[in-house]
């Protein structure tokens, strides 16, 4: 017996869980400082709430390798401005070594907050320790989360993150720092405890290895992070016009988008907002290398942050310009805003914005993209809310270009105006309000018996709804996950399950009736068919367990004639023409797979009687003896010939001649020659030879010969 099984993509969304931040005790250590060799104060770690109440207060995605030789950073140090959007009584900082090919020391760390340009506030520098030590080895393509340091920050303080490198070091880095950033001289050593800022009298635009800065602070009602490309990396935020000089820090719409929510929210309601845009990427992998696209980057980029609470995605721009279509953009959004929602996430999604190098196929596919995020007002059910910056962006004369007020110059990124007529024309409500759940349609993929089966049933709302079972049952081996509505396990038996799945939060609640099969692949459970007769009804059924019921096939060989296979129910009918052996192959086949089984049928030769209807039982020694023999069969007429014979002698034979009136019969006179039976009693055989259909058969027939 050979077995198929058919291959079934089951398509399962994974949840990433957030990484968690590293706590220890900070050990007391001493740092030179440019202006006075005074120690830097010793810090214990905070005390934290049970959630440890960390939020994720300002952010910068790495993206590539940096281009400067390792010796640049050999013997030097370098310093980061990083503006947090809320505060809190202690910091803690994120170094990635994300795209690094070898493990990354750094010897020193410092932060402090910033009295502008490169110098720190008198007072406010602090040693940062990973793991109580002040030397900290990432590893290629890794991350590490300071322990906690104990400094007293607010919304839109400016936060100086200072590193050494004693040895030559490969940094990482994110294009568009948005501000100036600085380097201490060349070779000029650990100026980490610099506070004048004369120790850092270089000056870059690049953010180097600090990608995130978190607060303790339990009251924020989370983390808003801005998730895409350009339009999101704040490209054009520092344009105000022909003639004007750039602004550092850049204007971008995630800082005014910040500004507003210190200024307009209450306390209970007040949030971060962290700038996540890459330049150049795009949402799907498929439409890019190199691991930054919004799919790939989704764990390290958010999920990986602490506290957050709402994504505003903007993507699929550079998809487009890639060549990608409408379906893989769409592909990605739904992969990426199950994960976020699986996580508790907020969606708020933007359609995407004009480009005039676009073609008309271009601007289909676009126009396609932003009609499924505008549907419903929640992206067709799969995303919590929209937020139009093509709508703002947009020319009125024009819908597939920027309105030239807003444009940065390159038909493309919006300048200064434009930022912040996005920043506006974000309602805060939407970053904090609530929303009873929503289901995401669509049924779960079919599960098969004995094999581990997982699938999400996701669902909007916020805050993030929990799932249970409310009428029917789960299939036997399957449990919900009421947390994160993931369906898994092992299914036990196969068949169809229907059940109703409720989405619940404190706002409502979502009933979907779901409808989910259990699938089984084909075996046989019949034995071998049983020996059929030449002319004689017959019948089997091969029987298979499997769901689907499985179809049958005869897939090699052939049956029998007169028999016939009936497909549905394996069902082997017919009256066989003929006596022999057929070896055949049956298939059953169901939408899971297929099996093989090997079967002979023998059709045996039918049974045969053979009566002699008339003849003499008395003859003088000069008579002709006639008899007159009939041989039965079941459904066959028998053909051949018949034998009389007295001991071992043969006296008589004849050919058998169907009976035109009686199926199944058929005749012969058969005469034995006068003289050929000496006086006395003779017991005669008749027999029937048998031909290959019909079996061979005797009678006895006694003659007595006299005077």
């Amino acid at each position: 017996m050979r077995v198929r099984w058919f291959g079934r993509a089951v398509v399962a969304f994974g949840t990433a869980a957030a990484l968690a931040g590293v706590g220890g005790a900070v050990g007391a250590t001493r740092v030179a400082t440019a202006d006075a060799a005074a120690p830097v104060p010793p810090v214990a770690a905070t005390n934290v709430t049970a959630d440890g109440g960390w939020r994720t207060s300002w952010t910068q995605s790495q993206q590539r390798v940096s281009g400067l030789s390792a010796d640049t950073f050999k013997n030097r140090s370098v310093r980061i401005l990083t503006r947090l959007t809320q505060g809190g009584p202690s910091v803690r900082i994120r170094l990635q070594n994300q795209f690094g090919t070898a493990p990354l020391t750094v010897d020193t760390t410092t932060v402090g907050l910033s009295a502008g340009g490169a110098a720190v506030r008198p007072g406010t520098l602090r040693t940062v320790t990973f793991h109580g030590s002040g030397t900290v080895t990432i590893p290629a393509g890794g991350q590490v989360w300071s322990d906690p340091v104990e400094l007293e920050t607010k919304a839109q303080d400016d936060l100086d993150v200072s590193f050494y490198f004693k040895a030559a070091s490969v940094l990482v880095l994110h294009d568009l720092a948005g501000r100036t950033n600085y380097f201490s001289a060349t070779g000029g050593g650990d100026t980490t405890g610099d506070t004048t800022g004369a120790g850092f009298p270089d000056t870059h635009g690049w953010t180097y290895l600090v990608s995130a800065v978190d607060v303790q602070n339990p009251a924020l009602a989370g983390t808003v992070v801005a998730y895409g490309s350009s339009v999101v990396d704040g490209v054009g935020g520092d344009n105000c016009g022909p003639g004007c000089p750039k602004r550092d820090p850049y204007q971008r719409w995630t800082d005014t988008l910040a500004q507003r929510v210190v200024a307009e929210l209450p306390a209970d309601q007040q949030l971060a907002v962290v700038n996540e845009g890459i330049a150049g990427t795009t949402a799907s992998a498929a439409c890019q290398a190199g691991g930054i696209d919004g799919v790939s980057r989704l764990d390290r980029d958010v999920l990986a942050l602490h506290g957050v609470s709402a994504v505003v995605y903007y993507y699929g721009t550079n998809d487009l310009a890639n060549g990608c279509s409408a379906d893989t953009i769409l592909a990605a959004y739904h992969e990426t805003f199950a994960r976020l929602h699986a996580a508790g996430i907020k969606v708020l999604v933007t359609p995407i914005t004009p480009r005039p190098g676009y073609t008309a196929t271009q601007n289909a596919f676009r126009a396609t993209v932003n009609a499924f995020v505008r549907a419903g007002g929640d992206c067709s059910g799969t995303c919590d809310g929209v937020l139009d910056l093509d709508a703002v962006l947009r020319d009125p004369a024009n819908p597939d270009a920027i309105n030239p007020a807003y444009d940065n110059g390159d038909g493309i990124h919006a300048n200064i105006a434009g930022q912040t007529a996005i920043a506006d024309s974000i309602p805060l409500a939407t970053l904090t309000a609530t929303s009873a759940p929503r289901l995401t349609p669509g049924a779960p993929a079919d599960a098969r018996t004995g094999s581990a089966y997982r699938a999400e049933l996701a669902a909007t709302g916020f805050p993030a709804p929990t799932f249970s079972v409310r009428d029917g049952a789960l299939p036997a081996g399957l449990v919900l996950d009421p947390a994160t509505g993931t369906l898994s396990g092992t299914p036990a038996a196969s068949g169809t399950s229907r059940f109703t799945v409720r989405a619940s939060n404190a706002v409502g609640h979502d009933d979907r009736a779901v409808v989910l099969r259990v699938l089984r692949p084909p075996s046989f459970t019949s034995g071998a068919p049983r020996e059929g007769v030449a002319g004689s009804a017959y019948t089997f059924r091969f029987r298979a367990a499997g769901y689907p019921a499985p179809r049958f096939a005869v897939t090699a060989g052939a049956l029998p004639a007169g028999l016939h296979l009936d497909r549905s129910t394996g069902r082997l009918t017919g009256t066989p023409t003929g006596a022999g052996r057929a070896d055949v192959t049956i298939t059953a086949r169901n939408e899971v797979g297929e099996v093989d089984a090997r079967y002979v049928l023998t059709v045996g030769r039918a049974a045969s009687v053979v009566t002699v209807a008339g003849g003499p039982q008395q003859v003088n020694p000069h008579t002709t003896v006639g008899l007159d023999v009939l041989v039965f069969a079941s459904g066959t007429a028998p053909t051949g010939r018949v034998r009389v014979s007295d001991g071992g002698t043969v006296l008589a034979s004849g050919e058998v001649a169907a009976d035109a009136d009686v199926p199944g019969v058929a005749r012969a006179h058969v005469e034995v020659p006068a003289g050929a039976l000496g006086r006395g009693t003779h017991d005669l055989t008749v027999a029937y030879a048998g031909d290959p259909d019909v079996a061979a058969a005797t009678t006895r027939w006694t003659v007595a010969v006299g005077k």
